[in-house]
């Protein structure tokens, strides 16, 4: 009896192990049969992902010989497509590039406005102190021949707060030489030897001053021979001292700037630009703008009604420079005025078709409070670039990009990535 059922067990046993197997071997088939589908389908994602990384990298190689090696963007043929193979982890990819546009020259700042010459900025540490606390405080000044000449300063002429006295021996840079106070001004007497500057090039001129500010706002200007107020650095190298119920400097000081949009074009299109002239107040009182006159780049053309801003009355147009450029004068009693502390802005548009090239543009702005001009020199720069159209295949996956070639590098306008 006991080995009967000891015998209905294994059979029982026998049919479990009969049916598990019948069960279990289309399931491992169907596993196996999926994990070689799996594996397939792994192996072509990663050949489609090792195909997309070396076109990618076809590129990256086609940009760095456009910005790096010497000649190679200047000999491509204008409008006629170049090829060439490399190989990157194991798989050749073919390089095509055409160059729809020339690259731009090496860039050069034009000199501004044929009467000036000098360009000065200056600063001053520390620029905050607590009141009626003996300070030395350093002035840095910087001081740029703005001309393609070589040009001599003679004299320098700094405004400096009352309050402070100049520490002896303390100059350094354009000259060592201690300067003389006459009318409560600094007065450094420059040698020819010492105050040569080479074409574009800056010098610096450091100093110090010490003494007890009570609270308040102080700043200065400075100034140089030749050129007199046309040099004038503006109010600035402020110094807070407490906490005053205004942070502005006493009187009017007013801050210059000129933008353009777009900065960046290709050559041999009509192309319409935006600029914008801000004025920044950091004085205490207002300022009336009296007059704006812009000069444009050669063959710029205003687009009439386009002034928006202080005012939308368009400006008034003279040819100069043998007729190639437009002088653009606003100007009225007054054209606008500039509050305390804040910000107006001139807005026109241009249209021109830039060659191969850079474009600079100055203004000069009169105003109220000021015994000289506001000038920004040459600014707002277009600039044309060099348009190429890439593309790399390895016959599997293609990969396309246009670069904007520039002086200052390569710029990617978009990506295309298909496959075959």
């Amino acid at each position: 009896m006991i080995r009967r059922l000891l015998r209905d067990e294994k059979g029982a046993a026998l049919i479990i192990v009969l049916a598990f197997i019948a069960l279990a071997v289309p399931l491992v088939t169907g596993a196996l049969g999926l994990a070689s589908t799996l594996s397939i389908d792994s192996r072509i994602k990663t050949r489609a992902m090792k195909s997309t990384y070396a076109t990618i990298g076809g590129l990256e190689h086609l940009v760095y010989r456009l910005v790096y090696e010497d000649g190679y963007a200047e000999t491509l043929p204008l409008g006629q497509a170049t090829n060439y193979v490399i190989t990157i982890n194991g798989i050749d990819v073919t390089i095509t590039v055409t160059k729809t546009n020339e690259p731009p020259p090496p860039d050069a700042v034009p000199p501004g406005l044929s009467n000036r010459s000098f360009s000065i900025s200056k600063s001053v540490y520390p620029t905050a102190v607590s009141p009626d606390t003996q300070t030395t405080y350093i002035y840095t000044v910087l001081l740029s021949n703005m001309t393609e000449n070589e040009k001599t300063i003679t004299q320098v002429k700094d405004d400096f707060p009352e309050g402070l006295s100049y520490v002896p021996g303390s100059t350094s840079g354009l000259t060592t030489s201690d300067p003389a106070i006459v009318s409560g001004d600094l007065r450094w007497n420059v040698t020819s030897e010492e105050g040569t500057l080479p074409p574009f090039s800056t010098r610096g001129l450091q100093f110090q001053m010490q003494g007890l500010l009570t609270q308040g706002v102080y700043c200065n200007d400075i100034w140089v021979n030749p050129g007199g107020d046309k040099t004038r650095s503006g109010k600035t190298a402020k110094i807070t001292v407490g906490s005053p119920a205004s942070t502005l400097c006493p009187g009017t000081a007013i801050k210059l700037s000129k933008t353009v949009s777009p900065q960046m074009v290709p050559s041999d299109t009509l192309i319409t630009f935006t600029y914008t002239i801000t004025l920044t107040s950091n004085g205490t009182d207002s300022s009336e703008v009296s007059k704006v006159i812009d000069i444009l780049p050669a063959d710029f053309s205003y687009v009439s009604g386009s002034t928006q801003g202080l005012t939308t009355v368009d400006p008034s147009i003279l040819l100069v420079n043998n007729g190639t450029q437009e002088k653009l004068t606003w100007s009225a009693n007054p054209i606008g005025t500039i509050p305390p502390g804040e910000t107006r802005g001139l807005t026109f548009q241009t249209t021109a078709t830039p060659l191969n090239a850079s474009y600079y543009n100055e203004v000069t702005v009169t105003m109220s409070g000021l015994n000289y001009d506001l000038y920004s020199w040459p600014t707002a720069k277009v600039e044309v670039v060099g348009v190429f159209q890439m593309g790399a295949s390895d016959g599997e996956t293609s990969t396309d990009s246009d670069v904007w070639l520039t002086n200052d590098g390569a710029f990617r306008q978009e990506w295309g990535v298909s496959t075959h």
